[in-house]
C-alpha cells in the first residue's frame, strides 16, 4: 500500500487531478490505510480544486491523528477558517473556535476570536457567556482570568439581563483585580439596582479605599453609614 500511494502520488505530479489516483487515494482513505501519508496528497488537492467538504473531512480527521494541542487548536481554527469563507452555518465557526478555546483557555488568541465570531456572525451571547463560564476556573493566567470574568459579568449584565450572574462574576473579578475601579463601579450600579445591601456597603467601602480625593473618599464613606443606617437598619 505504501508503494501504492508514492505511485499515485507521482501520478498527480504528472497528471495534477487525476481521476484515478484521486479516486485511490479517496479509497485508501475510507479503508485506514496509510492515511497520514494519503491525508498529505489529498489536501492540498482539496484546497486547489477547491472541494471544502471533503477538505473539513481531512482536517478533522488530522485532530484525530495530531498529539500536540497547539496542533490541534491550529487545526479547528482552518475548519472554522473554511466554514467561514464558504459562508456556511456560523454556528459551525463557533463550535471550531470554541473546541480551539477549550484546548487552551489561556489562549489570547482564541479569546479574541469567539468575541469576534459572535459579535460579526452569531450574535449567540448566551453560547459565549457558557464557554468562558466553562472555561473560566481553568485559565491560568490572572490578566486573562480577569478579562474572562469581566467579560461574562458584562455580557450578563448588558445583554442576557441576567444581573444575579453579572453580580457573581464582577466580584470574581475584583477578587483577581482588588484594584480595577471600573469593575468597582459596575458592581455598585448592579447591587443598588437589584438591593443587595450588604454586599453594596461592602463594595462602596472598598470603593472608598481606593479613590484618591479626600472629598470623593468622605462622601463614600457617609453613603456606607447612611445604607447601614437607613437601608438595612442596623444600629
Amino acid at each position: 500500500d505504501a508503494e501504492a500511494v508514492v505511485v499515485l502520488h507521482r501520478i498527480l505530479d504528472v497528471q495534477p487531478g487525476n481521476e484515478y489516483a484521486i479516486g485511490e487515494l479517496e479509497r485508501f482513505f475510507a479503508e485506514g490505510k496509510q492515511v497520514p501519508a494519503v491525508l498529505d496528497i489529498l489536501e492540498p488537492h482539496y484546497v486547489d480544486t477547491d472541494r471544502w467538504q471533503p477538505l473539513i473531512t481531512v482536517l478533522e480527521h488530522r485532530i484525530e491523528l495530531a498529539d500536540v494541542v497547539s496542533d490541534k487548536i491550529l487545526l479547528h481554527e482552518r475548519i472554522a477558517d473554511v466554514y467561514a469563507a464558504q459562508a456556511e452555518d456560523a454556528e459551525y465557526v463557533f463550535l471550531h473556535v470554541a473546541e480551539a478555546l477549550r484546548l487552551d483557555p489561556d489562549r489570547v488568541e482564541s479569546l479574541d476570536r469567539v468575541d469576534r465570531v459572535v459579535e460579526e456572525q452569531t450574535g449567540d451571547a448566551t453560547a459565549l457567556v457558557n464557554l468562558l463560564d466553562e472555561v473560566s476556573e481553568r485559565v491560568q493566567q490572572v490578566d486573562v482570568q480577569r478579562r474572562v470574568f469581566r467579560r461574562i459579568a458584562d455580557m450578563c449584565a448588558d445583554v442576557l439581563d441576567d444581573h444575579e450572574r453579572a453580580i457573581s462574576y464582577y466580584l470574581k473579578t475584583l477578587e483577581v483585580d482588588p484594584d480595577a475601579m471600573d469593575v468597582v463601579d459596575r458592581l455598585v450600579d448592579s447591587l443598588r439596582a437589584h438591593e443587595r445591601w450588604d454586599d453594596l456597603i461592602a463594595v462602596t467601602a472598598r470603593k472608598a479605599d481606593l479613590v484618591d480625593d479626600p472629598d470623593e473618599r468622605r462622601a463614600l464613606l457617609l453613603e456606607v453609614g447612611r445604607l447601614t443606617r437607613d437601608v438595612v437598619k442596623r444600629p
